[in-house]
């Protein structure tokens, strides 16, 4: 297990440096995504995107108000964005319903948002469990 904790820290130093300040590197755990992340996925956060330019489909990190089974963020994808009400709505794709109950109407206030996911590589459950993550 030492051995994947050490791969897959060279690969965040690695894949972070690529990125500069722009983007921050995190890890995605739990179902909440599959089949898309496969219960644990290390994930490169795009920080200069803008909530208003979000488009239905896309991976983003949410922050709660009150955190959820432990967590404080979320990472599902967008259904919906209203730039005039500013506002936009998320849900995980092994979801059937809009997300928690912290949002408002189903929707989440632009500054919830974090960022939004320019890549991702599935790892070993093992590898979150470990170190720790978002769902």
């Amino acid at each position: 297990m030492d051995s994947l904790v050490v791969l897959i820290l060279i690969v965040v130093l690695v894949w972070s440096a690529t990125f500069f300040s722009s983007h921050y590197v995190s890890f995605a755990v739990g179902d909440s995504m599959e089949p898309t992340f496969l219960g644990c996925a290390l994930l490169a956060i795009n920080t200069d995107s803008l909530p208003q330019d979000l488009a239905s489909g896309e991976v983003v990190v949410v922050e709660l108000d009150e955190p959820q089974n432990g967590f404080d963020r979320i990472v599902h994808r967008v259904v919906e964005n209203l730039p005039g009400e500013e506002k936009f709505s998320t849900r995980g794709d092994n979801d059937v319903y809009y997300d928690f109950p912290s949002s408002i109407d189903g929707y989440f206030p632009y500054s919830a948002f974090q960022g939004k996911v320019a890549h991702y590589i599935n790892l070993p459950l093992e590898a979150c469990n470990d170190m720790g993550g978002e769902d």
